[in-house]
């Protein structure tokens, strides 16, 4: 009649017809994304301090023998992209190695080693964090994992060189250290491989499918707010301040990675330990692997 489409009809008092608005709301500020995500290839950074084998895996998922690799750490010249089709699926590969031909020192090849990540997880969807399995795991280990987090980006962790763990006690020993040494991105999938031998390099595309498509993930405001009730059901909000606090209802906003606000009767967020527990449930119930999610909160 008004020429105007889609009308809804809704009541903020009763919150009838909220949903549908929402959904709307959502859809269309995903619909660009959704096109972009068509045309686009997945681009994954290779990350990691030097002398872990990063050249040597991407020869290795690549088949081909594109650097020049040695035991020598940083003995790749430049970081080049490379891009390979698999499945009707285009995946470009972002290199950091280069990394100790461009410095005198140990501690300046470690300092241009988090340049090159932080460089190149800027532009990644997927990072691939190289790790030597058969050393201890360091502190800038765990540092470039926190870049993987901070960045918002998607992560796997490599657990290179593990033909070098031989026995059954020393692989679950070094299974617990690097789970320990990474409990702060919980959410970061590890896998045991071997660029030397191709161990486990069959399960790095399928992980980077399953990690990208959580990346990406949307859901909808019906799906959402039943998760919510679902995760309230389990274990309800504390108060806040004193005061009794309710979420309302909740919106997915964006994606890469999936953002959602949740609407509330407070100004202040509920506990970080809450926040964790909404986290934790909407990983197991959205089955999200390798993606951070971020959860915000608007009073209503």
């Amino acid at each position: 009649a008004l020429g105007i489409e889609p009308l809804f009809s809704i009541s903020a008092e009763h919150g009838n017809g909220i949903d549908e608005l929402l959904e709307e709301i959502a859809k269309n500020i995903i619909e660009d994304e959704t096109k972009e995500e068509e045309r686009e290839a997945i681009k994954i950074a290779i990350v990691g301090k030097p002398n872990v084998g990063k050249s040597s895996v991407l020869n290795r998922i690549l088949g081909k023998k594109r650097s020049l690799v040695s035991e020598i750490a940083g003995t790749t010249r430049d970081p080049v992209d490379e891009t390979i089709v698999l499945h009707d699926k285009i995946f470009t590969f972002i290199d950091t190695a280069g990394i100790r031909k461009r410095s005198k020192t140990e501690k300046g090849a470690e300092i241009l080693s988090v340049i090159l990540a932080r460089k190149a997880l800027e532009s990644c969807d997927v990072a691939l964090h190289v790790v030597d399995a058969s050393l201890p795991p360091s502190h800038q280990d765990a540092y470039i994992a926190g870049l993987i987090g901070e960045s918002r980006k998607g992560g796997i962790i490599l657990l290179n060189k593990w033909d070098k763990i031989i026995s059954e006690k020393e692989a679950k020993e070094t299974e617990l250290l690097f789970e320990e040494k990474f409990d702060f991105v919980p959410y970061i999938p590890q896998i045991k491989v071997s660029a030397l031998t191709g161990k486990g390099f069959r399960s790095i595309f399928p992980k980077i499918n399953s990690v990208y498509k959580s990346f990406r993930m949307k859901v909808t405001t019906s799906e959402l707010n039943r998760a919510l009730n679902e995760v309230i059901r389990g274990v309800a909000p504390p108060a806040v301040s004193g005061k009794e606090f309710k979420i309302k209802y909740g919106t997915q906003v964006s994606t890469s990675p999936p953002r959602f606000i949740l609407f509330t009767n407070c100004e202040e967020d509920p506990p970080e330990n809450y926040i964790r527990y909404i986290k934790n449930r909407f990983y197991e119930i959205f089955k999200v692997e390798g993606s951070p999610l971020i959860i915000n909160f608007r009073r209503k």
